[in-house]
């Protein structure tokens, strides 16, 4: 499984998405976290399934502070510039995705 710079469990990575959350959340209590479901053209359908499964799971846990944010496998492909990294027409719509999450 591809995550980061090598393989690790989807337990693993549970438990780091989680301890990160964590710290964040002690660092900046009154902070709203919101995560993104990130886009990768070569990941597998395992990572598909961390995405949906996985991360609303440790979100779940968290509190209203911790949410999903935006999903880039929505409008990401096909808007690259590396299979990974928006172009300048995927920056956009980033852009305009995170205002929409974050309600402006």
């Amino acid at each position: 499984m591809f995550i980061g710079q090598g393989a690790i469990t989807r337990a693993e990575w549970r438990t780091s998405l989680g301890g990160l959350l964590d710290g964040l959340h002690a660092r900046w209590p009154l902070a709203q976290i919101l995560v993104a479901r990130i886009y990768h053209a070569d990941w597998t359908a395992e990572q598909d399934t961390m995405n949906d499964t996985d991360l609303p799971t440790v979100l779940s846990t968290r509190g209203a502070w911790a949410a999903v944010g935006i999903d880039e496998r929505t409008f990401l492909p096909g808007n690259t510039s590396d299979s990974t990294h928006p172009n300048s027409t995927g920056y956009t719509l980033t852009a305009a995705e995170w205002q929409t999450a974050m309600g402006y």
